[in-house]
């Protein structure tokens, strides 16, 4: 019987498969740990390679504990491959996946947030607000992963104040994180009563990819995950424009790279799909 090839993206929300280029949508929350999503994708007595995209680090044995999917644990590659022999797993960062999949995609795959003042180069810097707040950056083909979505946020303005001081004595610590998401959004709307995207999510969005801007010296910057994808409608342009750009001496830096959304939800998981091979 011939070999089977997987790609999955797992996020908090969706996982996303890629089986021998036939593609399924499964909720992350039908599954109670990995190893259910492994009786359901692995055929008995099958060879086959997969290589899965979780949010968080890769430690040292090559597992990772995904921080949106708590109920999981440590998802493990030996017990993994001690369950089904006939597999071989690799695990790698949702971003890494994400940023391999940069080379996919066509210009009706993007939506351009904001023009640069120079041509886009092979310097990426990826950031995707979803259900996590994730970041990477892509060198010529070389992507680095990191968990920058978890340093400190500071407060913006009275309403920023407020949220942040909830957050705090809520968690005693806030991130980015905790408002650049899917669940930040969420927060900030039980916090103030309010519903839809908040000009705070937007100031804060804006403020994170400044910062990132000036850490990484992007020549480009795509804009993944769910909610700018199907939520762009909600983003006040000026907002993020004038947030973006309030850098003082470093405002003709971070106005460089040309900023795209990406539009197509699949970018990760053919990412991570490529990496089999």
């Amino acid at each position: 019987m011939q070999d089977v090839s997987i790609g999955m993206d797992i996020g908090g929300t969706h996982i996303r498969v890629l089986k021998n280029q036939v593609k399924t949508i499964l909720s992350t929350k039908d599954f109670d740990n990995f190893m259910d999503l492994m009786d359901l994708v692995v055929q008995p007595g099958v060879a086959t390679n997969i290589v899965c995209a979780l949010a968080g680090p890769i430690d040292h044995e090559g597992g990772v504990t995904p921080p949106n999917i708590k109920k999981w644990g440590r998802v493990d590659p030996d017990k993994v491959e001690k369950k089904f022999p006939q597999v071989k797993i690799r695990f790698i960062n949702d971003l890494v996946a994400h940023a391999h999949g940069l080379d996919t995609l066509q210009q009706k795959d993007l939506y351009i947030l904001k023009k640069g003042t120079m041509p886009d180069g092979k310097k990426s810097l990826l950031i995707a607000p979803g259900t996590g707040l994730g970041v990477a950056f892509k060198d010529h083909g070389h992507v680095y992963p990191s968990e920058a979505g978890h340093v400190d946020c500071p407060a913006y303005g009275e309403q920023g104040q407020k949220v942040h001081a909830t957050l705090l004595k809520k968690y005693g610590h806030v991130s980015y994180e905790r408002l650049v998401s899917g669940t930040g959004l969420n927060e900030i709307n039980e916090i103030l009563g309010t519903k839809g995207v908040q000009p705070i999510f937007t100031q804060n969005l804006a403020r994170f990819i400044a910062n990132m801007t000036v850490t990484f010296l992007p020549e480009t910057i795509y804009l993944g995950g769910g909610i700018l994808m199907h939520r762009l409608q909600e983003i006040d342009h000026d907002l993020f424009l004038n947030s973006l750009l309030d850098q003082g001496r470093f405002k003709d830096l971070v106005n460089r790279p040309n900023i795209y959304v990406i539009l197509d939800e699949f970018t990760a998981l053919r990412g991570a799909y490529s990496l089999l091979h």
